[in-house]
């Protein structure tokens, strides 16, 4: 059965009211969830400690525990020296997956396939690029990454992005039909008018994006809402999981 997570970015209204990450998962340990995207740029000075708390939270409810770095991959067509040290955090606080943008790059060189490989030889956690909505990100530059990343055989998966598309006015139904093969988590939400709204008011088919790939991806609830909101969502993109199986 498919892992549905959420990312929490379901909760930065209340994080922006000073409501920390672990507060705000804390009140959802009852909701049937297999597992939290926490996101970097939503942790104080003391992510350390809320890290730990996490990690020792997520292994009592039997969850998975991924991240999202707000960094990209790419900067200027090489690997941001930041990698390591998020690779090292993953490892210290069993986080399973690490999402990180894809970033600025043209096209993946055997130097930066081989410092790829090099850098993440050592470690078990997943690290996975995603779509972004600039010039970076549209489908076929996207599409053109993800098959050197696979021709190269390295250890990168693919985070898919329902709603990054519309930015670049793209569709992401069309996006899914030509990488539905490299997607490793899928990030659910849908756009009205450019902004995100809840999954039955917004201009995506998203049942066609969970069908879209196979019952072993991740999908995760990513866009604003309130705990009641939450609820309900959740309750709809479970049933729309569970008619896919």
């Amino acid at each position: 059965m498919t892992k549905l997570l959420v990312n929490t970015a379901v909760f930065e209204n209340d994080v922006k009211n000073g409501a920390s990450q672990l507060d705000m998962i804390k009140k959802i340990t009852d909701l049937g969830i297999d597992g939290v995207e926490v996101r970097g740029e939503f942790f104080g000075d003391d992510r350390d400690q809320e890290l730990s708390d996490l990690k020792d939270l997520a292994q009592a409810q039997n969850w998975v525990l991924y991240f999202s770095i707000p960094e990209q991959l790419f900067v200027e067509n090489k690997v941001n020296e930041n990698l390591i040290s998020y690779l090292d955090l993953a490892t210290k606080y069993s986080i399973g997956s690490l999402k990180i943008s894809l970033g600025e790059i043209n096209t993946l060189t055997d130097e930066l396939i081989a410092e790829l490989k090099n850098i993440l030889k050592p470690y078990s956690v997943q690290l996975t690029i995603e779509n972004e909505q600039n010039d970076h990100g549209h489908m076929d530059h996207v599409l053109a990454i993800n098959k050197e990343i696979q021709q190269a055989n390295l250890p990168i998966g693919y985070t898919f992005d329902a709603g990054n598309w519309y930015w670049i006015d793209e569709d992401p139904e069309k996006a899914m039909a030509k990488l539905s093969s490299y997607v490793t988590i899928l990030h659910l939400k849908n756009i009205q008018n450019k902004g995100t709204v809840l999954l039955d008011k917004g201009a995506t088919n998203w049942k066609n994006l969970i069908n879209a790939v196979t019952p072993d991806i991740p999908v995760a609830i990513e866009y604003p809402m309130t705990l009641d909101e939450l609820k309900s969502e959740f309750k709809l993109v479970q049933d729309a999981i569970e008619e896919h199986a």
